[in-house]
């Protein structure tokens, strides 16, 4: 057996006039945690956040499972380039915030029609971003590809 793990991250590290809403997951945990990002080094830099010490999806795990992210050794990342235009990449987060909100909640609604189950780990909140017919197409492909492949 080998020691090495090969990790792919393409140019998910690259943030730098780009947005992205990411689905991080495990489904030996049976987790799925939603997020999004505009930050300079993309998805793999707001990876690091969360799985620091006191990282977002450290804590939601302890919260709502009472485990650690390293008791699972399947956990991916699916990253999802937004448009590049001002009201995603910006500073301004509320349409993104917007987006990531109604992937998480299409989630959870059908969560149940794969297998394995998962829970919704992740928190957001709703805005008035999310009633934007684009912001909504948007989150309904995102939402979509992640099922197909989840399957799989």
């Amino acid at each position: 057996m080998s020691n090495v793990v090969r990790t792919e991250v393409a140019d998910i590290f690259n943030g730098r006039d780009r947005a992205y809403i990411y689905i991080w997951l495990s489904k030996l945990a049976g987790a799925v945690y939603v997020g999004q990002t505009a930050g300079p080094n993309g998805t793999l830099g707001r990876g690091y956040a969360h799985f620091r010490s006191r990282g977002q999806l450290r804590r939601q795990m302890d919260k709502k499972l009472g485990v650690e992210p390293e008791d699972f050794n399947d956990f991916l990342i699916t990253s999802y380039l937004l448009p590049v235009k001002e009201e995603f990449i910006g500073p301004e987060s509320s349409y993104r915030e917007a987006v990531e909100y109604l992937v998480q909640r299409t989630l959870q609604l059908r969560r149940g029609q794969v297998r394995p189950g998962f829970r919704i780990i992740s928190w957001v909140r709703d805005n008035d971003r999310t009633r934007d017919l684009s912001v909504q197409l948007l989150a309904q492909q995102i939402t979509e590809d992640f099922l197909l492949h989840y399957s799989l």
